[in-house]
């Protein structure tokens, strides 16, 4: 006798449903009226061990949602849509506000032949031009120079479209303040190690792009858990650098990352 195929639906665990699927279900892009279908979506998410954060609305919710403004619109966002605010929040803290720049450039990029000029905040307007583009070098990235309000700037960026395979880093969560993110793309100098007891706000390292350096500062006090890019990596705006430990933390220092 033939047996019919187990559906899906009957048992969720059985397959393989794409991240995004399972993010859909666990809410991040919200959830439809009448909610979704049981019992497939809790066993779904338990199969494929997705932990639910359900949004709590308490007294300080409710009285930052009764004061019309901008925190009660990213709260409203955050309970609605949490998937999309939450890369809403890690674009802007790794790019700024990318809502003053023109649609044209925002989507498709500077062109070589204008200047474009845009307002950073009331009275401070940015003037930028693209003058050349550098090759490509053996990491992907390639040197833009620009002319940002008459004064010559170089920058690195990764291009996507060389077709260069280069390894992906695990990125920093801007929410999680053990994290040390690269604040910008270069190559990496840390002066700790795992094990290492560090200060708050003190320099740990330095990032360098185009003979120019920007400090590595510890974002708490406590114990380097892990090191995820050793001296010498070459990073992105955004990767993990390093994990600090709080003070007195239980958690045991991991081996460090190649």
């Amino acid at each position: 006798m033939l047996r019919r195929p187990t559906s899906p639906a009957a048992d969720p665990g059985r397959f393989a449903l794409p991240e995004s699927v399972l993010q859909l279900l666990a809410g991040d892009l919200g959830v439809p009226a009448g909610g979704w279908p049981e019992p497939f979506r809790t066993r779904a998410l338990e199969a494929h061990r997705v932990v639910l954060e359900e949004p709590v609305l308490d007294d300080a919710a409710r009285d930052v949602l009764s004061h019309p403004g901008d925190a009660a619109r990213e709260l409203l966002d955050t309970l609605l849509l949490p998937g999309p605010a939450r890369e809403f929040r890690a674009v802007r803290e790794r790019f700024g506000d990318l809502s003053v720049l023109p649609t044209e450039v925002f989507l498709f990029g500077l062109a070589s032949d204008r200047t474009v000029a845009f307002e950073l905040e009331p009275g401070v307007e940015l003037r930028v031009s693209l003058e050349a583009i550098g090759e490509v070098d053996e990491t992907g990235h390639r040197a833009l120079y620009l002319r940002v309000n008459g004064l010559p700037r170089a920058v690195s960026v990764l291009d996507r479209t060389a077709g260069v395979v280069v390894e992906q880093r695990e990125a920093a969560d801007p929410d999680d303040p053990s994290h040390v993110a690269a604040q910008m793309t270069g190559v990496v100098t840390l002066s700790v190690a795992q094990g290492d007891t560090v200060e708050g706000g003190a320099s740990i390292g330095a990032i360098e792009a185009m003979k120019m350096e920007s400090p590595v500062r510890a974002a708490r006090s406590g114990q380097v858990a892990r090191v995820l890019a050793p001296s010498g990596t070459r990073v992105e705006a955004g990767d993990l650098l390093l994990v600090i430990a709080p003070p007195g933390a239980s958690e045991t220092i991991g081996t460090a990352d190649a």
